[in-house]
């Protein structure tokens, strides 16, 4: 099968899917009792969210965290030595990458192949927030130099000219 070929089935695959979806939300919406209009917007939404959805909204204000969120608070308060104000935005930055993750992976109009480039940018703009927040010395902690390719923490890069020197004196 040619790229041109494997593309348009591709394609034709894809149209089925959202075919499938448009049909599945379209039951969904009267079994609800809503409404498309012709922009395909919804007239009335569901009384009540879909189980999934409840299951991964992040916490209300006043509920407590999810145990995850409060591991990696403990971890990176005990890493940066994190003040209680600190602690306080680093748990709400995590909410809200929770919150933006959840709205990522629960978007049907994204392709799989888009979600997970999304969530890595999700992942970097948490990042860049608790960067923000840290003081000059907790940023050194946070932003440790990536190890080279190839090594593992605590071990040092190889020496180019060293293997060459071994390689060279291996051949006959």
């Amino acid at each position: 099968m040619s790229r041109r070929e494997t593309l348009i089935a591709n394609d034709a695959a894809r149209r089925r899917w959202r075919h499938r979806l448009t049909a599945t939300a379209l039951v969904l919406m009267a079994m609800s009792g809503a409404r498309a209009t012709a922009g395909g917007e919804a007239v009335a939404a569901p009384a009540a969210p879909p189980p999934a959805a409840v299951a991964r909204a992040p916490a209300a204000a006043g509920t407590p965290a999810p145990p995850a969120l409060e591991r990696r608070v403990r971890s990176l308060t005990q890493l940066l030595g994190l003040d209680a104000a600190q602690q306080a935005q680093l748990r709400s930055l995590l909410l809200r990458q929770r919150a933006e993750v959840a709205r990522i992976w629960n978007d049907p109009k994204l392709m799989p192949a888009e979600r997970g480039p999304a969530t890595r940018a999700a992942a970097d703009r948490t990042a860049d927030g608790i960067r923000a927040m840290l003081t000059e010395e907790q940023r050194k902690k946070y932003n440790p130099a990536a190890p080279a390719a190839g090594t593992r923490p605590g071990e040092e890069p190889p020496n180019v000219a060293e293997l060459m020197q071994k390689i060279q004196s291996k051949r006959p």
